[in-house]
């Protein structure tokens, strides 16, 4: 039987939809943009034989330096494991080649953490999910020489840089995912001293009360309680969207945000998503 694989992106998207349709199996990342637009970035890419397309696989990087597989869709009919090697040894080469370094992936299903064991993966971390049953708060006291506002579409260049100085390059945000979430989100501030940003958060909603999609504090501003005030701010606000709950994911080995929201009495709620990691430098022979 003859294999072919080749980038996602010269298929009709119809076409490669209809795939996610069927009997598969299927991975989906944690992701803020739909696999219909992944599927039309680089590093996308779809296994055919004879009888059509079998399966697909994407892994567009976040940054320079990090990627993470965004999706992966196998028809039941054929080997899933045969189709994810072949998939993700291509993934790699092209990965390597655009000098990406290190890979990077979330597991919910044992299936798909058997193929990642098998393609040199190491669970490194995990996700978690905390809670805080929102209580009446009143607003925090403000905080001298510093403003808080509400977040603007021109503070995006700003907040980015700030987004990037904060998190390690598998953890960052790119300037696509922080439109989109600015875009959706219900709540947004910014906390300014003689307007250059020092921190930020925004909230998205979803059936369950508001989510606290992102925070972060410039590393020369932290230990001052700039993000336990950004927080306490949404608590103080969360009335106006009839929510009774604030939600918040953060990676296990956080400490410092894991105390900062145990502080303010958020609770664990829910199992953990493990994370994968792979060095694209290792062997490729997989």
């Amino acid at each position: 039987m003859s294999l072919r694989i080749c980038p996602a992106s010269v298929f009709p998207l119809a076409s490669l939809e209809g795939l996610t349709w069927q009997d598969t199996y299927s991975h989906r990342h944690l992701d803020w943009i739909q696999p219909s637009e992944r599927l039309k970035q680089p590093f996308a890419y779809v296994l055919e034989d004879e009888e059509g397309l079998q399966a697909l696989l994407s892994t567009n990087p976040e940054n320079k330096k990090a990627a993470w597989v965004r999706l992966f869709d196998c028809r039941r009919s054929f080997g899933h494991t045969k189709a994810f090697n072949a998939l993700f040894k291509t993934a790699l080469q092209d990965l390597k080649q655009a000098g990406i370094s290190q890979l990077y992936a979330l597991s919910f299903k044992d299936w798909f953490a058997r193929l990642l064991g098998s393609n040199g993966f190491c669970a490194c971390d995990e996700i978690i999910s905390l809670q805080l049953e929102l209580p009446q708060c009143p607003a925090p006291k403000p905080m001298q020489d510093l403003l808080l506002r509400q977040m603007r579409r021109v503070d995006l260049p700003a907040v980015l840089e700030l987004d990037l100085s904060s998190f390690s390059p598998a953890w960052q945000l790119n300037s696509s995912n922080l439109e989109i979430i600015y875009q959706i989100a219900q709540y947004a501030t910014v906390l300014t001293k003689n307007t250059q940003i020092l921190g930020y958060q925004m909230c998205t909603a979803n059936f369950q009360g508001l989510h606290l999609a992102r925070l972060a504090v410039t590393p020369k501003a932290r230990g001052l309680g700039l993000g336990t005030f950004l927080v306490q701010d949404i608590i103080s606000n969360a009335g106006e969207w009839l929510t009774s709950a604030l939600s918040v994911n953060t990676q296990k080995s956080n400490t410092a945000a894991r105390n900062l929201y145990s502080r303010l009495g958020f609770k664990q709620v829910g199992t953990t998503i493990p994370v994968y990691e792979r060095s694209i430098e290792t062997d490729l022979d997989v």
